[in-house]
């Protein structure tokens, strides 16, 4: 089996040079504008995608020119984001082991003595006096996973045919996972003087601004089953007093039965009545969407620099020296109905804004040439999503506690220091080039290129976090190459 998709596409682009070299004046050595427009259609969407921009170059004088822009783009969702099998299943809990499903009212805030549902929560439709009792607390369900695909059948759209519980066969209906749109503006300037004492400078500045929004994601929004912020993530049982082939329940049957004809499901029919009403994980009681959406926006505000001086020093060669970085001044993101936007910074111990750093010193006399960098990376945010045991480093632990020879690594806290330290590695990189030199032509224009990256062999700093799904884990930040030093050797020829 396998997947298409149609689109087509109208653009195009209007360059004005208001100012150039025939009316060039002080101030004003160029001034160009450009209008672009497009229009995108795909065929499993039923809107055009319109994405219009603007920029603005203006060139004042001695190699100093500023620009600016605005515009629209957009991102259609892959096969993989929308597919009802790649990567995508529907998985039965039995009694609602997951803590953020149960339905006792203790699982936000201090409400464990509180008697009566959250209203507009899906305990208060499932278990509405917050009964301890199994059957209530801990009922059973379905959680879609992945694609939107298999998302769909619970949203009331499908993407193939299926037949319901009254012999109907349902078609396609809505609108399914739909683009991400985004709409951006930058800022900045370029200055490389073309005389002076600054000549051979180079400094490039650019200030951005991103927003996206029906960014694609899963709906994580609320606490849970007692949230009334996550209720949209639920659909509940119709009727709970009652099994779930039941009339009553014949359209919640139907979804999960068409999630059945998928073939991406990890339960069977008979997981799902075992003809007791009532009992816990005997009967399916809601479902849970936790496939791809389009929900809410991020943002991203930062700020990008690049500079290089390279300066003739005759017999002593050509220099270079340069830095560039990127400096992060804010990223936010609002999910579902109901939330407010978050920050990663603001307010929060989220890391360094500035990301990274390179810095470079550079030699060569045409025929060596020898350049060092250094790579800065902040520090990280804490992570507060892995426990790690007390034997290891708490207050009356010791080496061995938590299993012979185990390590212990005290802190001067009471809160382990799940933090990484901002970290420079050191790259070389040599190159030799014989040129015309060589009498012989077979060694001419040859290039012999050395590279050894992290020179030092220093390790990623220590960060205790889960990896992809939460399968495996790893005891260090996964911008860092676990490889450490790497040397490579390459030749080039030339004719």
């Amino acid at each position: 089996d396998f997947a298409n998709l149609q689109s087509y596409a109208y653009f195009g682009q209007l360059n004005i040079p208001v100012f150039g070299p025939g009316n060039a004046m002080p101030l004003f050595e160029a001034f160009d504008i450009e209008l672009g427009y497009r229009i995108d259609k795909y065929d499993n969407s039923e809107d055009f995608i319109k994405t219009p921009k603007i920029g603005v170059n203006w060139t004042l004088g001695n190699g100093f020119t500023a620009r600016g822009s605005w515009g629209e783009s957009f991102r259609n969702p892959s096969f993989g984001q929308t597919s009802e099998s790649s990567g995508s299943r529907a998985i039965f809990t039995a009694g609602g082991d997951a803590a953020e499903f149960k339905t006792d009212c203790a699982a936000i805030g201090n409400l464990s003595t509180t008697t009566v549902a959250r209203p507009g929560s899906l305990t208060a439709i499932l278990n509405p006096t917050c009964s301890t009792a199994p059957a209530l607390a801990r009922p059973g369900g379905i959680t879609i996973e992945g694609g939107s695909g298999l998302g769909d059948f619970m949203r009331g759209i499908t993407l193939r045919n299926y037949v319901d519980a009254n012999g109907k066969t349902v078609t396609g209906q809505g609108k399914g996972l739909g683009p991400e749109s985004a709409t951006q503006w930058v800022a900045g300037f370029n200055w490389t003087p073309e005389s002076g004492w600054f000549q051979g400078l180079t400094i490039d500045v650019s200030r951005f601004h991103i927003k996206i929004d029906d960014s694609i994601t899963n709906d994580s929004s609320g606490a849970g089953a007692n949230d009334p912020l996550s209720r949209g993530r639920f659909i509940p049982i119709p009727d709970a007093t009652k099994p779930i082939t039941d009339p009553a329940n014949a359209s919640f049957l139907a979804i999960i039965n068409a999630l059945i004809a998928t073939g991406n499901s990890t339960f069977i029919p008979d997981d799902l009545d075992g003809g007791t009403p009532g009992v816990a994980g005997d009967d399916v009681k809601f479902l849970h969407d936790g496939a791809n959406t389009n929900l809410g926006y991020v943002t991203l505000d930062g700020i990008d620099f690049v500079s290089r001086y390279d300066w003739d020093m005759g017999n002593w060669g050509a220099w270079n020296i340069g830095l560039n970085a990127y400096y992060e001044i804010d990223a936010t993101s609002k999910g579902g109905a109901g939330t407010v936007e978050e920050s990663t910074y603001t307010g929060q111990n989220s890391g360094a804004r500035l990301h990274r750093a390179r810095a470079r010193l550079g030699w060569s006399d045409g025929v060596w040439s020898l350049t060092g960098f250094a790579n800065y990376l902040g520090h990280s945010a804490p992570n507060n999503n892995i426990a790690i045991p007390g034997c290891f480093w708490q207050t009356g632990f010791a080496v061995g506690s938590c299993y012979p020879g185990s390590p212990y690594f005290p802190q001067p806290s009471s809160i382990f220091g799940n933090l990484a330290p901002a970290t420079v590695l050191m790259d070389v990189a040599i190159r030799y080039q014989t040129g015309l030199d060589p009498s012989n032509e077979y060694l001419q224009n040859l290039s012999f290129d050395l590279t050894i990256n992290n020179v030092l062999n220093k390790r990623p700093p220590i960060m205790f976090r889960a990896r992809g799904r939460g399968r495996d884990k790893a005891a260090f930040l996964p911008r860092y190459d676990e490889r450490q030093r790497m040397v490579s050797f390459t030749i080039t020829k030339i004719w």
